[in-house]
């Protein structure tokens, strides 16, 4: 395309448009309430009752408190969703409080039960400082927890001050208080926990009772980045969540507290918690048909595209000056309905793009500098896999399905589910599919597999 000179003033609005583009999109990095312009309902479902609304009446309809997992990977909106779900709940007989525990539990750090519950108990009373006025005997909730924090965990001089989030300060002005927990006996972590869900629980009631409604949830958000560091080949973080939420799942109960926690995505395929646990996954926008066969793999999903695209015209009308829609449509695939990867690594780069070729605007798909985009996006996915691992993807793009043959492969399904080399989706059953950009590189695998597979023997 030959190049058109833009006049200061043509250049000037373009690079607004892209700085107006760019703010827009960098908005995706927080969570959406369902009353903001840019929220876009029904993204996992086609049913007329979604995942969330199925979770809420399951939790409303229940006649005993619940213990709840929601997972998914990280981009597919989870932190949104409970801002959804905390509006359905509200509406009916609950108060909720909703926590981000990621402010108290480092994401690269073994977990343990005592240290989550210990840990959970200073966010509740972080969250409901201001609202809680009734008194447990002669002292308030505030005190009842520093006194459990200096006798039991053993945090010395701990006191209540005023100002929000003092827990939370309190716990990082203490950081062995982690590894001093651990170091404790048997039956002195017992009892912490025992007494920490107690004291949860008594907070929770008394916020009901505040709130003068006949129920009440707990939402714990962001357990689900509890994830190990790149250096650690052992999976410490991986072992540790999976004792707290599999082994340890009924010390996770709350009192008559209906109680969800945000949990990494390998907890569903890794045990049966059937019967102990509801569990709740989100998976990415169905951008592709879910394959029955051979013949309908990669197939477009024209609902998925159209709610991608409404993702991206809710929070930037405009951007059809940017790219074309053709442009567009390559992008949703390449994103595979990952909506973080869609709007915070693609959309990024093709604004980043266009700021060096402002008189080509709208990109096109067949641009040189758009076909960069994709061949940088999957570069940056294909480093994430090595060769030895790559038979492995491939397995689970051809099933369809989060298995592995051998239980030392989990570890391995659990990172990929992290990085996002393999997406999951819902459907009427849950189904998972490698990255589209990763596509280019299965298919090299297996064309060179086939070439190497001895010919058949001639028939006698």
């Amino acid at each position: 395309m030959s190049k058109i000179a833009l006049t200061p003033t043509e250049e000037n609005e373009k690079s607004g448009l892209l700085r107006d583009f760019y703010q827009a999109i960098e908005s995706a990095r927080q969570p959406l309430l369902p009353t903001d312009e840019a929220y876009v309902s029904n993204l996992y479902s086609d049913e007329k009752v979604g995942p969330i609304e199925a979770l809420a009446s399951r939790i409303g309809d229940s006649k005993q408190s619940t213990l709840n997992f929601f997972t998914g990977q990280r981009g597919t909106g989870k932190s949104t969703q409970l801002q959804y779900l905390k509006t359905l709940l509200q509406a009916g007989e609950h108060s909720v409080i909703l926590i981000d525990l990621a402010e108290y539990v480092p994401e690269s750090e073994p977990i343990d039960l005592p240290t989550m519950i210990v840990s959970l108990a200073a966010a509740v009373a972080d969250a409901v400082e201001g609202e809680i006025k009734t008194k447990l005997t002669e002292r308030t909730y505030f005190q009842r927890l520093t006194h459990f924090l200096n006798t039991d965990v053993k945090l010395e001089a701990i006191e209540v001050s005023a100002g929000s989030s003092k827990f939370k300060m309190t716990l990082a002005a203490h950081p062995d208080f982690r590894s001093k927990l651990k170091s404790f006996d048997e039956n002195s972590r017992s009892k912490i926990v025992r007494e920490g869900r107690e004291l949860i629980a008594q907070m929770c009631e008394s916020y009901k009772s505040e709130k003068r409604t006949r129920r009440v949830a707990l939402l714990v958000d962001s357990l689900e980045r509890l994830r190990d560091p790149v250096t650690d080949n052992g999976g410490a973080v991986t072992q540790s969540v999976m004792r707290v939420f599999y082994d340890d799942r009924s010390s996770l109960a709350i009192g008559n507290v209906d109680v969800l926690y945000s949990v990494p995505p390998y907890i569903s395929f890794w045990g049966n918690l059937t019967g102990t646990v509801s569990i709740t996954t989100l998976g990415s926008v169905r951008v592709f048909r879910m394959p029955k066969r051979d013949s309908d793999r990669r197939l477009l999903r024209k609902d998925g595209f159209e709610k991608m695209r409404e993702i991206l015209q809710k929070r930037f009308p405009r951007w059809d000056q940017v790219l074309t829609s053709t442009a567009l449509n390559k992008l949703v695939e390449a994103s595979g309905g990952d909506i973080r990867h869609f709007l915070l690594n693609l959309i990024d780069k093709t604004i980043a793009k266009a700021r060096n070729s402002l008189d080509q605007l709208p990109m096109k798909h067949t641009d040189s500098a758009f076909k960069e985009i994709i061949r940088r996006a999957q570069s940056e996915y294909e480093v994430l896999v090595v060769d030895s691992e790559i038979p492995l993807i491939a397995s689970l793009a051809q099933k369809n399905a989060p298995r592995v043959e051998e239980r030392e492969q989990l570890r391995l399904l659990a990172r990929f589910f992290e990085n996002r080399c393999i997406l999951s989706y819902q459907n009427e059953d849950e189904w998972v599919d490698a990255s589209p950009l990763l596509w280019p590189m299965i298919d090299e695998y297996e064309k060179d597999r086939n070439l190497s597979a001895p010919a058949p023997s001639p028939s006698p």
